[in-house]
């Protein structure tokens, strides 16, 4: 491999476009070697045995790599590279295997410790195999007739029901968003008491109803909490009822009815406290293989801890929102994420929030592929109706829905109707 590159350009760049690390050389000096020769690539160099040996000789590390007169031996074992692709997949598969038996090895002592934190071990093991197959599967680019091919199929797929992803169950938002696509991250912003919870439960639920598997990552409430909400939203029994359980008999009877309903759901609950973006990941991505979950709710953003302790918050914010990003893409699916919003709207008249108002970093606005505000007028004790999209709405009972930011559509807002009692949106 060293020899090809030594002499022949068109092996450089075949070579370097399959392989990103020269860590696949298992021998300490050939790996040197190649680090050097990876450098005058990427300098756009000439690469011969000659500016190999300068390059290692300005570095001081001719002699510990054998010399040139080692460098010459290499050269001299061949003089064109022939089948370079064949020999750097079987020296990708080498380093594989390497990487997956240290793993393995880091495993095997973990499981004997008594002090060890299995869970912390596990994730960290997950993401190291997950780097090292990025490093050794870079064929990542398709020809157009494949992409094309795809959407075709997802035509057909979507033909019926005229939608581009999941139905959200709330028509006003399907036709203005085409749904919950896959890949995208949605932000769902509003300050407190808006009813942020409450739509992406109002969501879930609808997904639910559809049998499309889900899952919620509740950092704010328990799971109690949560199931009450979805508990109230299904039987239409009044949530503060069943949050301190003052239950006439037809309320038993409805909640045992949405009980029996709700047992089949297929939705993933995890409410564990102080989560961070790494943890996140792995229980999302056992989710996905193991349970198949097609839509993904986190709540909220800015309760989400970091496994750099000693990054400002802005930074672990902009980790967060660029991680769920990436996630969002790994897993092929849609992501909703909730995030508080700066007390800025409480000084100004109108309170329809903006995007400056994103608490604690711009970098969620970056990454967003939709962002939706909430504002409910009867929060902030506006009588009458208000002006929703040309049409009047009671102030009471309606919640505006302002589309901020949309990648692939047009901006605007939307009334929703909520209803207090059960903490559900519906359309208005």
């Amino acid at each position: 491999m060293l020899g090809a590159l030594l002499n022949d350009k068109d092996a450089q760049v075949t070579f370097f476009n399959m392989v990103q690390t020269m860590e696949v050389f298992y021998d300490k000096d050939h790996h040197t070697i190649a680090g050097v020769i990876r450098r005058l690539y990427d300098e756009k160099q000439s690469i011969d045995m000659l500016t190999v040996c300068e390059a290692l000789k300005k570095d001081g590390i001719l002699k510990s790599v054998g010399g040139a007169a080692r460098i010459a031996k290499i050269a001299g074992k061949v003089s064109y590279g022939a089948h370079i692709e064949i020999h750097a997949s079987v020296l990708l598969e080498k380093y594989l295997k390497r990487g997956v038996g240290q793993f393995a090895s880091k495993l095997l002592t973990m499981s004997g410790s008594e002090t060890a934190d299995a869970f912390e071990e596990i994730a960290t093991v997950q993401n190291g195999l997950e780097a090292l197959l990025n490093q050794t599967l870079v064929e990542r680019e398709v020809g157009i007739e494949d992409v094309l091919e795809e959407e075709s199929f997802r035509w057909q797929e979507h033909d019926e029901t005229g939608m581009a992803g999941l139905s959200t169950g709330i028509k006003s938002i399907d036709l203005l968003t085409g749904g919950m696509c896959n890949t995208d991250l949605v932000v769902v912003g509003a300050r407190p008491g808006q009813g942020k919870t409450a739509l992406v439960l109002s969501i879930l639920r609808n997904m639910c109803l559809q049998n499309i598997p889900c899952g919620i990552f509740s950092l704010e409430m328990g799971r109690s909490q949560l199931v009450q909400r979805l508990l109230s939203q299904q039987s239409s029994v009044a949530g503060y009822k069943i949050k301190v359980n003052k239950l006439e008999q037809y309320d038993r009877i409805r909640l045992f009815e949405a009980k029996a309903v709700m047992r089949t759901w297929p939705i993933k609950i995890n409410d564990e406290a102080g989560m961070t973006l790494r943890r996140l990941r792995t229980k999302a991505t056992i989710w996905k293989k193991k349970h198949g979950i097609r839509f993904l709710v986190v709540d909220y953003l800015q309760l989400m801890g970091s496994d750099n302790n000693k990054a400002n918050r802005e930074a672990v914010i902009s980790e967060i929102s660029r991680g769920l990003k990436v996630l969002a893409k790994d897993l092929d699916i849609p992501i909703i994420a909730l995030s508080q919003l700066s007390r800025e709207v409480e000084k100004r008249t109108d309170k329809m929030p903006q995007l400056s108002d994103l608490r604690e970093s711009g970098a969620i606005e970056q990454d967003a592929d939709q962002i939706w505000f909430l504002m409910r007028p009867d929060y902030y004790k506006m009588d009458g109706s208000i002006s929703v999209d040309g049409g009047n709405y009671d102030c009471a009972d309606v919640c505006i829905l302002d589309v901020a930011k949309f990648r692939a559509g047009e901006t605007k807002q939307v009334p929703l109707k909520f209803h207090s009692m059960t903490m559900t949106f519906t359309d208005y």
